[in-house]
């Protein structure tokens, strides 16, 4: 009978290469952690370089084996271009690679190499006006018939003269004054830092159509959501209509 090579338990195996038992085998294998000798950022533990990626180029660079990568661009970005560019006249990094003919990634890695701080969208597009031909295109593009959401106008008809406060109120009470999407409850339900009422949701979309079963309480924003899919909310909202009726049903 075959015996493990560091403990002697027997060898229960076909294979005549095997020495070692599992224990002793994981122990064998077990590698400790490998870290960078320049950086001390943790490396393939099983490899044989002593470096991390970068430090073994870096190395290579200097022992002359290897050229360092020169950017075209490193005499044109320099710092003191870049802070006038980016800093005083406010151009973005779209802008600037437009000037120089090179892509916006390449001016934002300068900028973090000079140590620049970049800005954020909203900083960097702020004064930037968009042109009226512009405006008005988008305009006509999603007025009326084309806008995504456009339901034949049916957002202009007023509301039924029924559809008052106090069914509203009776609605609300009805569903323990909490949205039935999302569950908020009407003490938390806010615009800005005002708090205001739950919304009372017709389900099948007919502002006339005011019966107790077509009127749901939802808050702001799941009121929000609902105005796209409606196929789908409608189906939703129906169906926690139709089990609430069959759970009352049940106690009666």
């Amino acid at each position: 009978m075959k015996k493990c090579i560091d403990c002697n338990k027997e060898l229960i195996t076909r294979n005549k290469k095997t020495l070692r038992c599992v224990d002793c085998y994981r122990i064998h294998m077990k590698v400790e952690d490998k870290f960078c000798v320049d950086c001390g950022k943790q490396i393939n533990k099983y490899g044989k370089s002593e470096r991390c990626y970068s430090c073994s180029n870096i190395c290579q660079w200097k022992l002359g084996n290897r050229k360092a990568p020169v950017s075209p661009f490193d005499d044109i970005l320099t710092a003191d271009f870049l802070y006038q560019g980016y800093v005083i006249e406010k151009l973005n990094g779209n802008q600037i690679g437009n000037l120089i003919g090179c892509h916006k990634t390449l001016i934002y890695r300068y900028l973090r190499k000079y140590n620049i701080s970049i800005k954020s969208n909203s900083e960097s597009h702020k004064g930037q006006k968009v042109p009226k031909e512009l405006r008005e295109k988008y305009s006509i593009m999603f007025t009326g018939s084309g806008n995504p959401n456009w339901k034949n106008g049916m957002g202009n008809f007023p509301y039924s003269i029924d559809f008052s406060d106090k069914l509203k109120q009776e609605i609300r009470e009805r569903d323990d004054f909490t949205c039935q999407c999302c569950g908020l409850k009407e003490h938390n339900h806010k615009r800005g830092m005002k708090n205001i009422k739950l919304i009372v949701h017709h389900i099948d979309y007919n502002k006339e159509n005011c019966i107790k079963n077509n009127l749901i309480t939802v808050c702001n924003k799941c009121n929000t959501i609902a105005n796209g899919e409606r196929d789908y909310w409608f189906a939703y909202y129906t169906y926690i209509m139709e089990n609430r009726t069959k759970e009352k049903q049940k106690w009666l």
